[in-house]
């Protein structure tokens, strides 16, 4: 490993217990928008999910927004939405590499909701002509026991909370039509979702049966390999993930509920293609957690 990368982790590992117990910040956190501006966003993500049509970046009409306002105006969308796909049934994770931390100004990684309806059957299929582009990667997922209406000081005080530990698919999508010179913000990302869309989760396992740090993530396209990462790539572990996430939640007023389901995040860069590209049979391996499969035609 370089002599960056080592002091990059290393600096990173020093400030993570800050990071856990720490609400998410961003250095532009003064919250600017009106009551008008964050219903016209929210208005605009919900038609284009109604029409199937990418949007213009929020911020290319309305400015730079508070990270903040971005999970204010995602909540309202999910309202919204709700009555559309289904109800939220948990959260997939973004940005929790120590890389994209740093790449985003972020104290934590961000949130996206699931919706029921998007969940695929493990070995069903999914279809490329819903998405504008598609992205898959193999994650760890964990099946809340018991609602976190409060801040939590410690992973071991946050294990009796998980019921199971499962292999996941999250399968993102791009929903902004972004042109030649524009740059996607962390708040427009958040705002619309942070790219959740389909998710494939495995079997159930209990947690007090895998050691969770211990765990190479993979995925083959057809039989070629195409994804593999370290559970520990994803701040040190995935229960430091689900630590900081829930206690984010929780100071925000939207706590983790019992059978949430929360997609800790990638391990390795996710493979992104777009039509006939992306067709194909996917599997991905989180021995012990086991295998899944997916079919994208």
């Amino acid at each position: 490993m370089e002599r960056l990368n080592v002091h990059k982790l290393l600096n990173f590992y020093r400030i993570l217990p800050a990071i856990l117990i720490s609400p998410i910040l961003l250095a532009e956190s003064t919250n600017s928008l009106t009551e008008n501006q964050m219903d016209a966003m929210v208005d605009t993500l919900l038609e284009g999910r109604k029409s199937g049509s990418a949007v213009p970046l929020l911020s290319t009409n309305f400015g730079h927004f508070a990270l903040e306002e971005a999970y204010k105006i995602e909540h309202e969308l999910s309202k919204k939405l709700e009555p559309l796909v289904g109800e939220v049934v948990g959260y997939k994770v973004a940005f929790a590499t120590a890389d994209a931390l740093e790449e985003y100004n972020l104290d934590a990684p961000v949130t996206g909701a699931l919706y029921n309806s998007y969940q695929a059957p493990d070995g069903g299929t999914i279809h490329i002509k819903d998405f504008f582009l598609f992205h898959i990667e193999t994650e760890i997922a964990f099946k809340i026991r018991s609602d976190i209406r409060e801040p939590i000081s410690s992973v071991e005080e946050l294990k009796p909370y998980v019921n199971s530990v499962h292999a996941a698919f999250d399968i993102a999508d791009e929903r902004y039509d972004i042109r030649e010179g524009q740059t996607r913000m962390i708040f427009d990302f958040v705002a619309n979702g942070s790219g959740a869309r389909n998710y494939v989760i495995g079997e159930g396992v209990s947690p007090h049966e895998v050691d969770l740090d211990a765990i190479t993530l993979t995925m083959h396209k057809d039989g070629q390999k195409i994804y593999e990462g370290n559970s520990t790539n994803i701040m040190g572990s995935p229960w430091n993930v689900l630590l900081s996430i829930a206690n984010a939640h929780a100071r925000r007023g939207n706590p983790l509920k019992a059978g949430d389901v929360i997609i800790s995040g990638k391990v390795a860069p996710p493979y992104k293609a777009s039509g006939a590209d992306a067709i194909g049979i996917y599997m991905g391996d989180c021995d012990p957690l086991g295998i899944i499969t997916i079919y994208v035609n």
